[in-house]
């Protein structure tokens, strides 16, 4: 029982130690550019929705290597090429994800309604180099935690079956 107590302290003053640290390097940082006094003229709503923006990328790369890792380390059968397979189906569905998304750039929803919904509107017609950037941006910010995931789960499945002795 001590022992974890001693473990979730140390956790507890680990992160203090991380945020206290992250507070230094930022005012280091404003202070290095002669801007001290910048948190005083700093739009805050601005920096509030970037970083929410960040998170939220945050939360679904954890979300994409976890799905990753549990659908790869749970295959359907066992053959040489499940392996490759797994891998490609990674790839193949960040790329479907990335065209996806990036055929929604320039539009929104007005008048949206939670029950009837409502419109879709052209707010800009994007070029094809913008509409290609923005697909390749979104295929490997999916591709890098999934194939990380997928390699977890290969790893975990292998170990699973060299432990039953198949």
């Amino acid at each position: 029982m001590i022992g974890e107590a001693g473990d979730f302290s140390r956790k507890l003053l680990t992160v203090a130690i991380v945020a206290l640290t992250i507070i230094a390097v930022g005012t280091g940082l404003l202070y290095l550019h002669g801007m001290l006094d910048a948190w005083r003229r700093i739009r805050y709503g601005s920096i509030l929705f970037s970083l929410s923006r960040y998170a939220t990328v945050g939360a679904c790369a954890f979300g994409i290597y976890h799905l990753a890792r549990l659908t790869a380390s749970n295959p359907p059968g066992k053959s040489d090429l499940w392996p490759l397979w797994r891998y490609l189906r990674c790839v193949l569905a960040s790329g479907a994800i990335g065209f996806l998304i990036s055929a929604t750039l320039g539009t929104s929803m007005e008048d949206a309604a939670p029950l009837r919904g409502g419109e879709v509107v052209a707010d800009y017609v994007p070029s094809d180099v913008q509409g290609a950037t923005f697909a390749l941006k979104i295929f490997l910010g999916v591709l890098l935690p999934g194939l990380v995931g997928t390699s977890v789960g290969i790893r975990e499945a292998e170990r699973e079956s060299d432990g039953r002795g198949y």
